[in-house]
């Protein structure tokens, strides 16, 4: 009996341990990875709907829906969807993070994993955005850094040129 105050500190260290192990990207990347999220442009809301989480719905009007999913303490995701009458044309990412050292991360792990997507072809730096496009140029990716040092980091994706 008198281990028990140790085995439940050995019990608490390691449910601490394997609840920090996930990263704020694994959480973002579970959702649904940033290369995948380009094969989303021209479906219609009805088919965005089947894979997006219910419970994650914000906002929906005519042509527009917002997904905001909680991914840390005080932080979240918003994947917001644009309509036309053919499809999807817009799909904005933004995640709202609770420092510029967990957006230099997501940003680093974005990048990274864009770049070993063998759909994902040319990248761009300018200033405070990166830019990426398709193989194919069916589609465009536009990240946004400019607001770092607040934790924030968006991603836009277009139908390409």
């Amino acid at each position: 009996m008198k281990n028990y105050p140790l085995l439940l500190i050995t019990g608490f260290l390691l449910a601490f341990i394997a609840c920090d192990n996930g990263t704020t990207y694994e959480e973002l990347k579970s959702i649904k990875p940033v290369s995948e999220r380009v094969y989303d442009l021209h479906k219609t809301m009805d088919e965005i709907k089947t894979f997006e989480e219910k419970a994650a719905l914000f906002r929906e009007e005519n042509y527009y829906l917002e997904y905001e999913y909680p991914i840390g303490e005080n932080e979240s995701y918003v994947v917001a969807y644009r309509f036309n009458e053919t499809g999807c044309f817009e799909i904005k990412l933004t995640a709202y993070l609770k420092d510029e050292d967990e957006a230099q991360k997501i940003v680093s792990k974005v990048t990274s994993n864009l770049k070993s997507s063998t759909n994902i072809t040319s990248t761009t730096v300018v200033t405070d955005h990166y830019k990426w496009n398709t193989a194919n140029n069916d589609a465009t990716l536009d990240m946004d850094i400019q607001n770092i040092e607040r934790g924030i980091v968006s991603l836009t994706i277009i139908p390409g040129k």
